[in-house]
């Protein structure tokens, strides 16, 4: 959210690695941020983690964002736009997406983590959830990984162990 009150929703920034046929959540960022703040922590991430793609949602604060990072910076941004009918609906749809990754357990938790709790809570109360940003977050990077490692498998494309943040 571009504005750090308790009604807006939280900036979610997940960070994932890809090994093998299996994607790991190695860590989560989950704030209220006004867009200097927001802008502060994407680029604090960035130069702590090092990621090979910054996945950020190409609408609402996103795009003031994507449009600062890419102008001002060198770190490797990609805007994503949502697709499909009714917002929500897409989501759903999204989600349902990804869900064949987890089922099969090809997506893997850390087994305790400060955020882990509410990660969790926030995904398994989907659709239902007051907020749904982990899920948006979530849904992004594993469909883009799982795009990846199909083309790594299938001798497309190569790829080093750097890690995946998505928001």
């Amino acid at each position: 959210g571009i504005k750090d009150e308790e009604i807006n929703d939280p900036t979610s920034c997940t960070m994932w690695h890809a090994h093998d046929i299996k994607i790991y959540l190695a860590d989560r960022f989950n704030r209220r941020l006004q867009f200097p703040d927001l802008r502060r922590a994407v680029q604090s991430l960035a130069e702590r983690d090092n990621p090979n793609y910054i996945l950020i949602e190409d609408k609402g604060s996103g795009q003031q964002l994507l449009q600062v990072l890419q102008r001002e910076t060198r770190l490797p941004v990609i805007g994503v736009m949502p697709k499909g009918g009714k917002y929500a609906e897409s989501k759903i749809a999204r989600a349902q997406g990804v869900s064949g990754l987890i089922e099969s357990g090809r997506v893997c938790l850390p087994e305790s983590a400060p955020w882990l709790v509410d990660y969790e809570s926030e995904i398994a109360a989907f659709p239902n959830a007051p907020h749904d940003d982990d899920v948006d977050s979530t849904t992004q990077a594993l469909k883009f990984l799982s795009e990846r490692l199909h083309k790594r498998v299938s001798g497309e494309t190569s790829t080093n162990n750097r890690p995946l943040a998505a928001m």
